[in-house]
């Protein structure tokens, strides 16, 4: 992965040396750690790839930040604007309350509690479970609530939107050898229903960039 995003010259200064090796045994993901670190190294790619929580157009980024937070929890409007970074706060002010009303129906306080909001079902179509903002903990709940809206796991596999122009050609580790053998592997162990493989975070995750590489490859013959 490393030498997909780039990373050679500083590798090989370094003095680690490159060449593509044979594909993975099953015996390879059976060990916990290679797993563990497999799956973290994914989801990493992922998060470089998908997330556009950190980079992108201030009101885009506002939308995500405001989904991703309402899908572990209902909250309150003083709650949502104070966990937007100062930046944002600035260069958005105006635009949250307008976002708010695209993404959620809010609910009037009571005597028992507070006004809150909360996202509309349509809005689970842009849920992202491989945000940079969840623990393993706010995944799980937000994946829970999510199921129970209606949301289907599909919907997170269409492109994400485009990168700053500084940021597109870490794109092309998507097409490097080495990538495709390693999502591959992981999809074969899965329908061949090895007993030595059970992982549904590197399944899902290897599903996921599966669907980035065809992305890349469709916008690169086109």
């Amino acid at each position: 992965l490393l030498y997909g995003l780039g990373a050679g010259p500083l590798l090989h200064s370094a003095g680690v040396s490159h060449s593509l090796t044979a594909e993975p045994t099953a015996q390879h993901l059976a060990d916990k750690r290679r797993l563990r670190g497999c799956e973290c190294a994914l989801q990493l790619l992922l998060v470089l790839l998908r997330d556009r929580i950190t980079c992108g157009a201030p009101r885009a980024r506002v939308r995500q930040l405001l989904l991703q937070w309402l899908a572990i929890k209902d909250t309150g409007h003083a709650q949502l604007v104070q966990a937007l970074p100062i930046d944002l706060q600035q260069a958005c002010g105006p635009y949250i309350d307008e976002v708010l009303k695209e993404l959620a129906i809010y609910r009037s306080p009571s005597l028992a509690a507070s006004g809150k909001y909360m996202l509309k079902a349509e809005a689970w179509r842009s849920f992202d479970p491989n945000s940079s903002l969840y623990t393993p903990l706010t995944k799980q709940k937000a994946l829970e609530r999510a199921g129970q809206a209606g949301y289907k796991p599909h919907w997170s596999l269409s492109p994400p939107g485009p990168l700053p122009p500084s940021l597109e050609p870490m794109r092309s580790v998507l097409a490097t050898p080495e990538l495709y053998m390693l999502v591959h592997h992981i999809l074969v162990q899965v329908v061949s229903s090895s007993p030595t493989f059970s992982s549904e975070d590197l399944t899902l995750s290897a599903l996921n960039l599966l669907a980035l590489q065809l992305h890349y490859t469709k916008e690169v013959i086109a």
